[in-house]
């Protein structure tokens, strides 16, 4: 446990050596949700001018969508994807493989401890700020634990999805195809720009089957109140489905990965 705590506490510390990053990611957040809020704005008053009633949710609830979207990108975020690529095509993995602790549970403290600094350091300004400036209302106290497991559910499944994408440095010299690939999906399929309740029902059937709503819509629908309990039942069953494929597979590549170094090494 101690050493878990040292990985974490030294991410806290890297953190803080990019005071003035932080304070320029903050503020460019900041413009980017005021952007996203006057364009949904526009499209709700543009809506009403042709007497088209947007009944999947009120201007207010998507100022709320946009903050906690926004929020919640930065806890479920990281960059493990260009961190595990570095270190494969540096060879600096193999350093990993004569720790006393593993590479996947490093990397997960690292990311942990990285989020904590952003808790205190970003998170919490932005919704200071969201607050007295756009009105956001705080999550109810009911709503809270639900909220919280919905957020591990979110931020576990998409660091199996970037552990396995940056394994894939492994068989592929560059990874940012894939990267770029990932993010893209996610951006249309998860929720994250646009809620999936304005999506096509067709097209949201073929969404529930996939995990990538587990990590915006998901959460963001049980602060909205959007979900009832039957649904964030059948939301949290998928989770733990999705996140025990996933690291089956986060293992797979893993040990086949190993395998190539080792061939490779010699």
């Amino acid at each position: 446990m101690n050493v878990y705590y040292k990985l974490m506490l030294n991410a806290v510390q890297s953190s803080t050596a990019y005071r003035f990053h932080t304070f320029v990611t903050t503020f460019q957040r900041l413009i980017g949700i005021f952007v996203q809020i006057s364009l949904w704005t526009a499209l709700y008053k543009g809506a009403q001018s042709f007497q088209i009633e947007i009944a999947q949710a009120s201007l207010q609830e998507m100022w709320m969508y946009v903050v906690y979207s926004s929020l919640l990108g930065m806890i479920v975020t990281n960059g493990n994807i260009y961190s595990l690529s570095d270190k494969i095509q540096t060879g600096h993995i193999v350093t990993t493989l004569i720790r006393p602790i593993g590479l996947f549970r490093s990397l997960l403290c690292e990311t942990l401890g990285s989020k904590v600094f952003m808790i205190l350091f970003e998170i919490i300004p932005v919704m200071i700020v969201s607050h007295f400036v756009f009105g956001l209302p705080l999550p109810t106290i009911e709503a809270i634990p639900v909220l919280m497991i919905m957020i591990v559910v979110a931020f576990t499944t998409f660091f199996l999805m970037t552990f396995i994408v940056g394994m894939s440095s492994f068989w592929y010299i560059r990874t940012f195809h894939l990267e770029f690939m990932l993010n893209h999906v996610m951006n249309f399929f998860s929720g994250l720009l646009i809620p999936l309740w304005f999506f096509p029902r067709e097209l949201r059937a073929v969404m529930e089957w996939l995990p990538f709503d587990l990590v915006y819509y998901a959460p963001l629908s049980v602060l909205l109140g959007k979900a009832k309990y039957a649904e964030i039942g059948v939301m949290l069953a998928k989770g733990c489905v999705w996140i025990a494929l996933l690291a089956a597979a986060a293992v797979m590549v893993w040990h086949l990965g190993k395998r190539k170094l080792v061939i490779q090494g010699g």
